[in-house]
């Protein structure tokens, strides 16, 4: 049985790999104008969770591919229920959000591959 929150997302992985630039943590709710962006020199790539499940999601989802339509989505959630649209953003779909999830799409991403045990 699994007590509690568990850490999840892409940050820790693409540090440990040494491909990580910046990461910003979005609060539920924000508004979606109030996120900052990299520079668009920079590949971007958006670690969701369910985000077919969350009209919240969706919405932030669908203005920051308005400011940056070369962002890549990282759903770390379970299967979308329907397939995504012809004109959805290249989306990389981890099945779970475990550390092994998290640093295989780290690895995907970055094309780096990770050395030694994932946990110290």
């Amino acid at each position: 049985m699994a007590v509690g929150e568990a850490p999840w997302g892409l940050d820790a992985p693409l540090r440990g790999l040494g491909a990580l630039a910046s990461a910003t943590d979005v609060a539920p709710g924000t508004e979606p104008s109030a996120i900052g962006l990299p520079p668009d020199d920079g590949a971007l790539a958006v670690v969701v969770r369910d985000a077919e499940r969350d009209p919240w999601q969706r919405a932030v989802l669908r203005a920051l591919r308005d400011r940056r339509p070369d962002l890549v989505i990282v759903d770390m959630g379970l299967a979308p229920a329907r397939p995504l649209p012809d004109d959805a953003p290249a989306t990389l779909f981890t099945r779970g959000a475990g550390l092994a999830n998290a640093t295989a799409a780290a690895e995907y991403l970055s094309g780096r591959t990770w050395r030694g045990p994932l946990r110290t």
